[in-house]
């Protein structure tokens, strides 16, 4: 595979002085009601609402002042660049709803600094955008002090929200032209998905909530210390408590620890280990409450629920949850049964939604990345990469299906494709072993099956060692990693000898050849999914939501099966750039949302 530059890339956008304008408001709030609480939507629509100051700022015009005195003339017709636009479009879009700025105001576009400076692999925040990119320090003190008292500071607000403007601009002439077209409107479609957001099925969310605060309660009943006027998941009462009944307790009470299975087994039979397990349910219930919860309290006047996804949220350019509900983060852990975060999302009456996966994408990217041909042939049959993977690397010849005639060798395969594809250790393994294929393995098994992978792997390992090479080369500057795409990720200030780089400009972390190899098989995932998403959006489909390598389309319940097919095969065309990678798909029509 010979990596190439995508002509989309090629071509920036200038900035025109009189076309682009920065704007900054200044919004009312206090520690009850903020955006971080209630999420945007939520917020600009409460009655406590008020935006007091608006700021704007380009090469020909400066200038900040109360809303209600601002001359909106000036950003109609014009591209509005805001860092966070989210929700500065947002106020704009209410103050119109409000009559305080005039219906005929229309802006052409709404740009995002923060997006620009995230698609870069720079951070998010305006102060570390400023430090970072044109080495100025914003002090964000006015902003911390205006909760609850925006009268107060009137001079200051205005003076900051000024600034605001000022430091936008400026992020944004020096970085523009490195965003190209077809990634910013990306940028768009994600803002407006998330504006439209999704139904929700209320009355499951309160049958769960209260089902789940009947659960929570007996977990209550559960804990001694309680009863003596202890918090329940207070770890200090626990241990407490295992030392007057002579048990050494855990290091760690979080589900997840690796050595909690061990201590449970050591006390068994003793009451310790059903606190434990009171505690953590009695955590999982409430958490989720307040999810539902949370739910709830973001659904728009347009009845469905507004909901935030951070474009190039992540180093790779994959999105992230924001906005206190975390689409990419609903666990399918049933904390009780009928209760599933997912079901909480359905389709309005006469509706349906197209649940489309890219299958086993970054698996697949990775040996089309590392070249390995053979692997991919045998994909290209129809045979799914754990099976694959047997027959390239673990002797697997048999006619029939791996699953008809080896359990245990299908698992393994499983563990060591989603496992050792990045470098994994022997120590390691073990876990993801156990996690990914539920297998038991002692160390020694472990070894010998990390090295087995390598050896039988070597296009996949020399991949690890070029990427090494190339990044330990550019000592004392920045790594540009081309993607096929024609994107770039950034590793900025490169250590060579400590090996470390900021994947994120100003955030130190260690790096190594399986490390930068993973980077670039989800980026390069991230991209195949973003041209899918962008041909759904050409086509008239409507995406509701993007969860990792899926996207989710609602439609007329009628036309679902007409358009499911449709969508499969846009995800399943590789991109021009990709044009010979076998990709594979996964679809489902439903009226809620699932796994």
């Amino acid at each position: 595979m010979k990596l190439t530059t995508n002509k989309k890339f090629a071509t920036p956008i200038s900035s025109r002085k009189n076309d682009y304008i920065a704007v900054d408001f200044e919004t009312a709030y206090s520690s009850k009601y903020s955006v971080k609480e209630m999420g945007v939507m939520a917020y600009v629509n409460d009655e406590r609402f008020m935006a007091t100051q608006v700021a704007a700022f380009n090469d020909v015009f400066s200038g900040s002042f109360p809303t209600h005195r601002f001359n909106w003339q000036r950003v109609h017709d014009k591209v509005i660049i805001a860092h966070n636009a989210a929700f500065d479009m947002a106020v704009f879009n209410r103050l119109q709803e409000l009559g305080q700025i005039p219906h005929d105001v229309k802006p052409k576009r709404w740009l995002c600094t923060s997006a620009l400076s995230r698609f870069l692999n720079g951070p998010s925040s305006l102060a570390e955008c400023a430090k970072e990119w044109l080495g100025e320090e914003v002090d964000k003190g006015v902003r911390d002090r205006m909760a609850g008292q925006m009268g107060d500071l009137f001079d200051d607000i205005a003076s900051y929200a000024l600034n605001d403007a000022r430091v936008c601009w400026k992020l944004w002439v020096l970085l523009e032209k490195a965003w190209p077209e077809h990634e910013r409107k990306m940028y768009e479609i994600t803002r407006a998905m998330g504006n439209y957001g999704v139904c929700l099925d209320v009355p499951y969310i309160d049958d769960c909530v209260n089902k789940l605060s009947d659960a929570a309660e007996q977990h209550l009943k559960g804990l001694p210390w309680v009863a003596r006027g202890k918090p329940a998941l207070s770890v200090h009462a626990f241990k407490e408590w295992c030392g007057m009944h002579e048990v050494t307790p855990p290091k760690s009470t979080a589900k997840m620890d690796e050595n909690l299975d061990k201590w449970k087994a050591k006390y068994a039979n003793h009451p310790a280990v059903q606190w434990l397990e009171d505690m953590q349910g009695y955590r999982r219930k409430n958490r989720t409450i307040k999810v539902f919860e949370s739910m709830k309290q973001r659904i728009a006047p347009h009845g469905r629920m507004a909901y935030e996804l951070m474009y190039c949220g992540a180093a790779t350019g994959r999105w992230s949850g924001a906005g206190g509900v975390n689409m990419q983060n609903f666990n399918r852990d049933e904390v009780l049964d009928g209760v599933d975060l997912r079901s909480a999302i359905s389709v309005p009456e006469g509706m349906a939604m197209i649940i489309c996966d890219l299958a086993q994408i970054e698996s697949r990217v990775l040996l089309w990345l590392a070249g390995d041909h053979d692997t991919l042939d045998i994909l290209r049959t129809g045979i799914d990469i754990y099976e694959a993977h047997a027959r390239s690397t673990m002797n697997y010849t048999d006619k029939r299906p791996l699953k008809d005639v080896d359990k245990y060798m299908r698992q393994l395969a499983k563990a060591r494709v989603l496992g050792l594809g990045y470098g994994c250790g022997a120590e390691k393994f073990i876990t993801v072993a156990k996690i990914m294929g539920g297998l038991d393995i002692t160390f020694a098994d472990s070894k010998r099956m990390v090295d087995d992978y390598r050896r039988a792997n070597p296009m996949v390992t020399d991949l690890w060692n070029r990427l090494e090479r190339a990044f330990a080369s550019k000592d004392g500057g920045t790594y540009k990693l081309p993607l096929p795409s024609g994107r770039r990720l950034r590793y900025y200030n490169v250590d060579s000898i400590d090996m470390t780089a900021e994947a994120v400009r100003g955030h130190s972390e260690n790096f190594y050849g399986g490390k930068l190899c993973e980077n670039f098989v989800s980026a390069v995932a991230r991209d195949i999914l973003a041209e899918s998403w962008l041909k759904m959006h050409d086509a008239g489909l409507k995406v509701i939501m993007s969860v990792h390598d899926e996207l989710v389309v609602e439609c007329h319940e009628a036309e679902a099966e007409e358009i499911s097919p449709q969508v499969q095969k846009i995800m399943a065309t590789p991109p021009e750039w990709a044009a010979d990678l076998p990709l594979a798909v996964e679809a489902k029509v439903t009226r809620r949302y699932e796994k």
